[in-house]
């Protein structure tokens, strides 16, 4: 993001509206990857315009109502996308009346996705806006952190110029920016967003609890990992220090790690989709392992973490059903791992599920091979991190290039058998050779008939 995300024009004063609302009108336009998200079509006077009149009062406040979770929250794992978060992450909840681009923030990690997935508007209101942007466009948090603090900033000068006085606006930005250069406070606030709770809504036994093990698993896994153990207001929020006592006298399995070092390192930091940069890694790693487009044994699997396969199988995990696998990095180059819980009365299913899992672990080794401590943590987060791992292991198991060569010309009526026969070869699921299928050039007109 080369320019700000929001620019605005000169001010105006537009009554009668709300003081605060008056005198900061202005026109605002937004740019997201060079598309003009605020371009729209004046109802009124017909007219189609880039930048469109509003007050950016709603719109800062709103800003730095959500400033947290806006920044750090990312999208729920599982259901329908609460109101809740949907609040706190779609523009038009800037509301007071106007109609704003429908601009979606998903907080990723380092990264912000940012999606217009529809327009806002309708012929009957004052103004329809033209474009979406569907596809994620990806900014660091640090150049969105910027460009939100400009807004606000510049809405904030524009009250103080025109001598309204202190405003809700003013006192809540005022705060916000003390809690972000008090690191303790910065740090309880992003836990809470993680969470996804808004400021001093989460239960505080459970964020000092998750920062008492920041030195321990890294701030960074901590925040993969939270989402997903207790992010869900509806379970009993459980104990970390029951569950990290769990982990360290649960005995896992100790593996060394084997992994080649790659020419370029998987870098969650880097502004790249995470599904292209797994596609680098599990290629360059295939290479190394001189396998070709071959199957990747389990055995392999295993060497690359130095783990025992039946020991892994046999071992539990502290906790329990949930949906994470960890592992506890040593500074002797020793991992402790604890795979999450997977056993299926059905065989095969059980093996594919522990063989993405191992997959997945690797990814999220060579994503920490930088560092000589921290956990791993594959999780369901919708984070950077998570999909990498998720691409990686698909990727590595089931190369895409097999895909392609067995749907270079494929009979729509024999395409559930291909699916089933690369699965099984493959030992991976039908899902992971069903979503290469999707990518491959021209396969929407190949799956018209396909029901899945």
């Amino acid at each position: 993001m080369n320019q700000s995300l929001i620019q605005i024009g000169a001010w105006e004063r537009i009554e009668p509206l709300p003081i605060e609302q008056a005198v900061t009108c202005t026109r605002i336009r937004l740019t997201l990857d060079g598309i003009c998200i605020t371009e729209h079509e004046d109802n009124f006077s017909h007219t189609v315009r880039e930048d469109v009149l509003l007050s950016a009062y709603p719109l800062a406040m709103w800003f730095a109502t959500n400033w947290w979770r806006l920044l750090y929250e990312n999208r729920p794992t599982v259901g329908k996308v609460p109101t809740d978060w949907r609040i706190s992450h779609e523009m038009p909840s800037a509301n007071e009346g106007y109609i704003w681009p429908v601009v979606v923030f998903q907080s990723e990690g380092p990264s912000i996705a940012l999606t217009v997935p529809t327009q806002a508007g309708a012929r009957n209101d004052s103004l329809r806006y033209l474009n979406t942007h569907r596809k994620p466009f990806y900014v660091w948090r640090s150049q969105l952190k910027k460009s939100l603090c400009d807004f606000i900033n510049k809405t904030v000068s524009r009250l103080e110029a025109m001598n309204v006085g202190e405003t809700d606006l003013s006192r809540l930005w005022a705060e916000v920016q003390d809690e972000a250069r008090n690191p303790v406070e910065e740090s309880y606030r992003i836990i809470e967003a993680c969470l996804g709770y808004d400021p001093d809504e989460a239960p505080s036994f459970l964020v000092e609890q998750l920062l008492g093990i920041r030195e321990q698993a890294g701030f960074d896994t901590i925040i993969e990992f939270a989402p997903t153990l207790f992010g869900n207001p509806a379970h009993q929020p459980l104990s970390i220090q029951d569950l990290v006592s769990s982990a360290f006298t649960t005995p896992g399995v100790f593996g060394r790690p084997n992994l080649p070092r790659l020419t370029e390192i998987p870098n969650v930091s880097a502004l790249l989709a995470p599904w292209e940069q797994a596609r680098r890694a599990a290629s360059e790693l295939r290479k190394t392992l001189s396998i070709g487009i071959e199957k990747l044994t389990t055995n392999t699997l295993c060497e690359l973490l130095g783990v025992n396969l039946d020991a892994l199988i046999s071992s539990e995990s502290p906790f329990g059903d949930s949906p994470v696998s960890i592992g506890i990095r040593r500074p002797d180059g020793h991992t402790r791992y604890y795979l999450r819980s997977i056993r299926r009365a059905d065989h095969s299913i059980m093996q594919k599920s522990i063989r993405f899992q191992l997959a997945r672990l690797i990814g999220d080794e060579l994503i920490r091979s930088a560092s000589d401590q921290g956990w791993l943590a594959c999780t369901e987060s919708h984070t950077w991190r998570q999909a990498f791992q998720r691409a990686f292991a698909a990727e590595i198991l089931c190369p895409p290039d097999i895909v392609q060569e067995r749907f270079e010309s494929p009979a729509s009526a024999l395409l559930d058998e291909i699916i089933e026969d690369v699965a099984s070869q493959y030992e991976v699921s039908e899902m992971v050779v069903w979503n290469h299928l999707q990518n491959l050039p021209g396969a929407p007109d190949a799956l018209t008939s396909v029901d899945k």
